[in-house]
C-alpha cells in the first residue's frame, strides 16, 4: 500500500471507532460487549496502520535525503549500455553469470581487482560491479529482519575508511534531554550555565566472507549460474548479517543490539514459556516510534492463545493485508531468534535505532584447484559492513524507569 492508502485505511478505522462510540452515547448506554470487542480490534488494527505509515514516513524522508545532489553523489549513476540486444553494466558485462565467468578466468580486461578489502590485509578479489552488487543487496522485509528496518548508511569508494559523527549523549542521569536542565528566571535573576552532551559514534567495515562451489556445466550457462548465484549469495550475505546485527560481540563484526548497554532484557515469570505479564512488560520498557514484534514461531500456538487478565484474546492474525497483531504492534516471525524459553525469543524492536554503515562493495574471487576433482570452481564473497546501535546506553526517563529501542525478553531472574 502507498503512504496515502495506509492513512486512508487508518481513517475509515478511526471513523468507525467514532461510529460506534457517538451510537452509544446517542442512547445514553455503555458499549455492547459486541461492540467493545469490535472496537478493540479496530484500536489494534489503526495502531498496526500508525505504526506502518511512520515507517513509510521515515523511509521516505530518507529518500528525500538520498536524492538531495549533493558535491559528490552517493552512488554514482550506472552507465547502461546495449550490445547483441543485452544489457551490460558498466563494465560490460551482461549478467552475473558473465561476471562469474570472467572471475573463474581471472584474465578477463573488464575485471577491477581489488589488492585490499576494508582493511583486511591480504583479502582481495574482483571488484562486483555495482548493478550486481545491488541485485544481491536487494533485501525484501520478508527475507531480512534488521537491515530493512534499520538506518542504513551509505558506502563509499575504496579504501573504505572508519567514520564518526556527533550524536547526544543520553546516558545515565542525562536523560533524553542529554543534560539539559532549565531553570525558570525572575527579570533580572542570573541564568545558571547549563549545557548538552554530545558523544562521537565511530563505524568501521568489518568483513564477512562466504564460500560457493559451482560446477563448471553451470556456469557454462550464464543465465543459470545468475539466477542461481545470485540467490546463493544474498542468502549468504542475508544470514551473515542478521546474525551480526542481533546477536554479535562487535570482535571482528558488527556489534549486535541483543549485546549492546542500550538494550533492555525483561525477566520472564515462567521458564519456558510467555505470560501476559512479560509482554505487558516489554512494552512498558520500550522506546520507539516504529515498533515491532520479532518472534520465534515456535511461539505461535502460545500466543495464540494468550489472554489478557480479562479473559480477552491479546493475538489476533494478520487479515486482508495487514500483520498479525500483539498488544497493538504488529509481529514478525523469525527462524533466526531462539527457541521458546531462550533468551530473545520474544523481542519488541524499533530498529531504526540501529545504524548499518555499508562497506564500499563487495569482491569475488575463485579457485579451481579446492573442487578440481569435483570439476567445480569454488568462489568467495567478501562483504564490508558495520552495524551498532545509535544509543550509547538504556535511557532514563524523569521518573527515573529505563526504556529502550531494542527490548528482549530474558529467562527468570535468578
Amino acid at each position: 500500500m502507498t503512504l496515502e492508502q495506509l492513512m486512508e485505511l487508518r481513517a475509515t478505522k478511526v471513523a468507525s471507532m467514532q461510529s460506534l462510540l457517538d451510537g452509544a452515547t446517542a442512547e445514553e448506554r455503555e458499549l455492547t460487549a459486541e461492540e467493545t470487542a469490535s472496537y478493540d480490534s479496530l484500536m489494534a488494527e489503526q495502531d498496526g496502520l500508525k505504526s506502518q505509515i511512520a515507517r513509510a514516513e521515515s523511509q521516505e524522508k530518507l529518500n528525500a535525503e538520498m536524492a538531495t545532489p549533493t558535491s559528490k553523489p552517493i552512488h554514482a549513476p550506472a552507465v547502461i549500455t546495449m550490445k547483441d540486444n543485452q544489457i551490460l553494466d558498466e563494465t560490460g558485462f551482461s549478467s552475473m553469470g558473465d561476471f562469474m565467468g570472467a572471475v573463474k578466468s581471472g584474465s578477463d580486461s573488464r575485471l577491477e581487482y581489488v589488492a585490499q578489502s576494508a582493511g583486511v590485509g591480504s583479502e582481495g578479489g574482483f571488484l562486483i560491479p555495482k548493478q550486481f552488487g545491488e541485485m544481491i543487496m536487494a533485501f525484501s522485509p520478508e527475507s531480512s529482519i534488521v537491515r530493512s528496518r534499520a538506518t542504513v548508511i551509505p558506502s563509499g569508494d575504496f579504501p573504505d575508511a572508519p567514520i564518526s559523527f556527533p550524536a547526544l549523549d543520553q546516558s545515565g542521569d542525562k536523560g533524553v534531554y542529554s543534560g539539559v536542565v532549565t531553570t525558570w528566571v525572575a527579570e533580572g535573576e542570573e541564568i545558571d550555565e547549563t549545557s548538552f552532551k554530545l558523544r562521537e559514534i565511530e563505524m568501521a567495515s568489518k568483513a564477512v566472507a562466504g564460500f560457493i562451489p559451482f560446477s563448471n556445466k553451470l556456469l557454462r550457462n550464464s543465465s543459470a549460474a545468475s539466477t542461481m548465484g545470485t540467490m546463493l549469495l544474498r542468502q549468504a550475505v542475508m544470514k551473515a548479517e542478521d546474525d551480526a546485527f542481533i546477536s554479535g560481540n562487535g570482535v571482528g563484526k558488527p556489534l549486535g543490539f541483543m549485546n549492546h548497554a542500550s538494550a533492555k532484557a525483561i525477566n520472564r515469570t515462567t521458564a519456558s514459556t510467555v505470560k501476559f505479564i512479560d509482554l505487558a512488560n516489554m512494552v512498558q520498557a520500550s522506546k520507539g516510534d516504529i515498533k515491532e514484534w520479532t518472534i520465534s514461531q515456535t511461539l505461535y500456538s502460545t500466543l495464540r492463545v494468550l489472554e489478557d487478565g480479562s479473559g480477552r484474546l491479546i493475538f489476533s492474525d494478520g487479515t486482508a493485508g495487514m500483520p498479525p497483531m500483539l498488544l497493538g504492534f504488529p509481529v514478525r516471525w523469525s527462524e533466526r531468534t531462539p527457541t521458546i524459553g531462550t533468551k530473545g525469543d520474544v523481542m519488541l524492536l524499533d530498529l531504526s535505532y540501529y545504524y548499518i554503515k555499508d562497506g564500499s562493495g563487495m569482491t569475488l574471487s575463485a579457485s579451481e584447484h579446492v573442487k578440481f576433482t569435483q570439476d567445480k570452481t569454488l568462489f568467495k564473497i567478501i562483504h564490508n559492513v558495520d552495524g551498532q546501535s545509535s544509543m550509547n546506553d538504556k535511557l532514563k526517563l524523569e521518573n527515573g524507569e529505563t526504556v529502550s529501542p531494542f527490548v528482549i525478553l530474558d529467562i527468570p531472574a535468578a
